[in-house]
């Protein structure tokens, strides 16, 4: 038996194509057993030589079914005998042969997977003149009643067996389409198997259950182990940890992930006692349309402990060096005001004026960054704290707007203050709200030649919402993608006509995390910009 046939054999078993076969042994089963019964037929029957031919039959099928590696001209030798053991056996030793054309179609079958549909037409053709001479012996030319009951039964078993062979036929392709598409499944999974495992991050996939469905080599040394992970659950082979080493629920961070995510600040404790940070990154996966959908994650693992190791250096250096400049910084501020101001005095030389001046607004400005770096490298570091307190709304925003009046006046600008009446207290950090506000006001007024800014807040179910408006340049809908990215400028020229470090916004969102606030940005080139901080009430406020 070939390959083929044998794989499609098998497969059949399996297809729930069963009736194909069943439905003419059955029918041929009931009337070999409607002869037995009401008729004489099997009586006149050679049993001896029945007997014989059965077992043939079963000798050739054992010897079929045992023979491992057959060659080519075995397997001729066996089929031929087997048909030929058949055709005489049923042919000629019984005693009519009308009633086992059934057995006939049978193998017809047979016949049509060994040697394809011109061996099938020649055996039954050859059977066909076999079975009219038995007939004509048998029953002779006048029995018009057999005959008319032998040329039927033929044309219903010529009928039955075009239909099965079309029936298997169809299968078969069936089968090997799925063949072919389970073979090339297994190609493409080996394809993603060898492209996973020739990432250097670790890559685990984990379906709906959060049982591991694909994993890498990456994976498992960051995991620390050295077993075959597949099928068990993600939750007992990750326990990652926060800086205080407390243990962090993952299938609980997993379950309320519902977009791409990155985390950098989680560890891995191993059972030497080390610990390396590592950097997470998780997709949900989505098969269909809508979160419904959700058929697992896939998680990215990377060992950043010598990234962490480095930031912290530079963190490190950059308080150390921010902090030691403060002093030398605001000598200089004060030295060049009392310049500036004993220049007014003596009406010196306009030139020495508008030096002074120039030297002075740099000198801001290069305050300006060393606190904003300040600032920074604690927020990176976690060095920030919250200290919360109660805020009247009302007066701080009338502060506020108090304080950037006149820098507004200066340029031309309307400072417009719009308060809703209903504002109630706010319990938050006041010094890093003012921080976030001044942030947005510094901005507008700076990117704005003519028209007005508009700060205002209103009540909100969790806490306040602030707004800064302003009638500004605009942000293209790019930059607004980048706008709160660390050191980032935008290219358009009318921005860097103005002194900037690219650091305001960034750290702006930094504290904005910290206080947990949300911000909104709407802005259209050349029709201004406006920012909405939602900032929430947080815990037990003490009185300001």
């Amino acid at each position: 038996m070939s390959n083929e046939r044998l794989t499609f054999q098998q497969q059949l078993a399996q297809s729930g194509n069963r009736k194909a076969v069943f439905i003419p042994v059955v029918v041929a089963a009931v009337c070999i057993i409607g002869q037995a019964v009401f008729t004489n037929y099997f009586p006149k029957s050679n049993t001896h030589a029945m007997y014989l031919v059965i077992a043939l039959i079963a000798l050739l099928t054992g010897m079929e079914a045992f023979m491992k590696n057959p060659s080519k001209l075995w397997r001729i030798v066996q089929i031929s005998a087997f048909h030929l053991v058949s055709l005489v056996g049923f042919a000629f030793l019984l005693p009519t042969p009308t009633p086992y054309l059934l057995f006939m179609m049978l193998l017809a079958m047979v016949t049509y997977f060994d040697y394809g549909l011109r061996g099938t037409l020649f055996g039954q053709g050859s059977l066909f003149l076999l079975l009219t001479i038995r007939f004509f012996q048998i029953h002779g030319a006048h029995n018009s009643t057999q005959l008319s009951l032998y040329l039927v039964t033929w044309a219903i078993t010529g009928v039955m067996t075009y239909y099965s062979i079309v029936y298997l036929n169809l299968s078969r392709d069936e089968l090997k389409q799925v063949e072919r598409t389970t073979a090339q499944v297994k190609v493409n999974e080996q394809r993603v198997e060898s492209l996973i495992n020739n990432i250097t991050d670790g890559v685990i996939s984990v379906d709906h259950l959060l049982r591991v469905t694909t994993y890498n080599a990456a994976a498992l040394d960051i995991l620390d182990v050295n077993i075959n992970v597949k099928g068990k659950k993600i939750t007992e082979l990750f326990h990652p940890i926060d800086a205080e080493k407390h243990e962090i629920a993952f299938a609980e961070l997993l379950k309320s992930t519902n977009t791409p995510t990155i985390n950098r600040d989680l560890r891995l404790a191993y059972n030497d006692g080390s610990i390396s940070n590592l950097f997470i990154g998780i997709n949900p996966i989505y098969l269909g349309y809508g979160k419904e959908q959700n058929n697992g994650y896939t998680i990215i693992l990377r060992d950043i402990t010598r990234e962490k190791s480095l930031e912290e250096e530079r963190d490190e250096f950059i308080s150390v060096v921010s902090h030691e400049l403060r002093t030398p910084i605001a000598i200089t501020e004060g030295n060049i005001s009392n310049a500036e101001l004993i220049a007014a005095k003596s009406e010196a030389d306009k030139m020495i004026k508008d030096a002074l001046k120039e030297a002075h607004t740099q000198v801001l400005f290069l305050a300006d960054m060393i606190n904003d770096l300040s600032t920074l490298s604690r927020a990176e570091r976690g060095k920030l704290e919250v200290e919360v307190e109660k805020i009247n709304v009302h007066d701080f925003m009338n502060e506020l707007a108090d304080n950037y009046r006149n820098q507004a006046k200066a340029k031309g600008l309307r400072l417009e203050l719009e308060l809703d009446p209903k504002l109630e207290l706010l319990a938050s950090s006041k010094l890093y709200v003012r921080e976030i506000l001044q942030n947005f006001i510094t901005n507008a007024i700076k990117y704005t030649e003519k028209g007005s800014v508009t700060i205002g807040a209103k009540p909100d179910a969790k806490g306040v919402s602030f707004n800064v408006s302003d009638t500004g340049i605009g942000i293209s809908k790019a930059d607004q993608e980048r706008v709160f990215d660390k050191f980032f400028r935008s290219e358009d020229f009318r921005t860097r006509q103005a002194n900037g470090t690219g650091l305001g916004l960034y750290v702006t969102m930094k504290l904005t995390r910290l206080i947990h606030a949300e911000i909104d940005l709407h802005s259209e080139l050349n029709k201004g910009s406006t920012f909405t901080i939602l900032i929430p009430n947080l815990g037990d406020a003490k009185e300001s």
